[in-house]
């Protein structure tokens, strides 16, 4: 019987696809996207390459919780309630095809642990964006006041 393999740091089960000693989330190398972004002027420890990246994914944000009536803060919420992770997916959807940040960027944006979550609300608003047109629209509409 093969003794289970467990993280140094929280003592989580280790997969056998991963020959480290630690976990998905305390790898060193991914530890820079751990930190929560709760306001604009904790956008700059992601390192962004310019300014304009950095207002283009505020205004994002901003447009996106206007749209659909929550507070910015409520994108790096916990909660898993379709007022929140519909707009969620949007904004995730939009740092990812307007901007063209990874997954592991958009994650740090919205708090969230793991880049496969990223990809399935990109991959969910995607595919509703080109079966549904009220939601195309709805995007649409989204993307030309972010470009404004």
């Amino acid at each position: 019987m093969a003794i289970a393999r467990r993280c140094v740091v929280c003592q989580a089960p280790l997969s056998s696809y991963n020959s480290s000693d630690r976990c998905f989330v305390h790898l060193p190398d991914l530890a820079q996207f751990q930190k929560p972004v709760a306001d604009s002027a904790s956008l700059a420890w992601l390192e962004y390459r310019d300014e304009a990246t950095k207002k283009a994914i505020e205004n994002i944000l901003l447009i996106v919780s206007q749209a659909f009536n929550i507070t910015v803060e409520s994108f790096s919420a916990k909660t898993q309630e379709a007022k929140i992770s519909w707009p969620r997916q949007i904004v995730m959807y939009l740092l990812r095809t307007d901007i063209g940040l990874s997954l592991l960027q958009v994650a740090s944006i919205v708090c969230r642990k793991d880049h496969t979550t990223i990809l399935h609300g990109c991959r969910k608003v995607a595919y509703l964006v080109s079966s549904n047109e009220e939601i195309g629209r709805t995007i649409e509409a989204i993307r030309q006041r972010c470009r404004n």
